[in-house]
């Protein structure tokens, strides 16, 4: 595919090239109070969404485009940069390590 349509299939499936959802963009969905089924479902990210901040349609078409766009295997969104600092410094520091 060339380098100048792989935004237009980003967020495509890629065994039927059809889009993952029936509308044109993800549709919006509202976050503010989300039903688990116990406790411990708030820890099973993979299988539940758990807040409004992640997990939705629109989270993950942007994830799968942004995949797509950079060659990337996996790609993180964070809620404000300064999450996403820490998250980056987490990455790569260890315990005892100093940032000056």
């Amino acid at each position: 595919m060339s380098e100048e349509t792989r935004l237009i299939h980003a967020g495509l499936h890629a065994d039927s090239g059809k889009p993952k959802a029936t509308t044109v963009a993800p549709v919006i969905q509202k976050g503010s109070t989300v039903l688990l089924p116990n406790a411990a479902a708030l820890y099973e990210d993979d299988v539940y969404i758990t807040y409004g901040r992640q997990g939705l349609a629109a989270h993950d078409a942007l994830k799968d485009a942004l995949c797509s766009l950079e060659n990337a295997i996996r790609v993180e969104l964070y809620p404000s940069g300064v999450a996403a600092v820490v998250g980056a410094m987490l990455a790569v520091l260890k315990a005892g390590d100093e940032v000056w």
